[in-house]
């Protein structure tokens, strides 16, 4: 994990997402990180992991709000400004992050 905060910090997100991508366990923590990596990219490529990834979440992984305020922040950075908003309107507990998340991804892609 060290190594992937490593290639975020160093402006590195491919080889994050990369690394990420081929971890068969992941945590919470795995998925934020590999969120932001791919936030960081902003690419099509990114988007079309991130719902790819995202199909395999298991349930109980959405009651962490962190994951989900990361997941609104990545959709909006990657341009699905309705993905974003989809998430955060069946979030049933709303955090000042997926509102703040929220508004950085509706003003990015209008």
């Amino acid at each position: 994990m060290s190594c992937c905060l490593g290639f975020l910090k160093n402006n590195e997100p491919k080889k994050a997402v990369d690394l990420l991508d081929k971890m068969k366990t992941r945590n919470d923590i795995i998925y934020i990180l590999f969120f932001n990596a791919c936030a960081q990219l902003k690419s099509n490529e990114a988007l079309n992991l991130i719902r790819k990834t995202v199909k395999n979440i298991l349930e109980p992984f959405y009651s962490n709000l962190k994951l989900v305020a990361s997941l609104i922040d990545t959709f909006g950075k990657c341009g699905d400004a309705a993905s974003a908003e989809q998430l955060f309107q069946i979030s049933p507990n709303k955090t000042v992050e997926m509102y703040n998340a929220l508004m950085k991804g509706v003003f990015c892609c209008y």
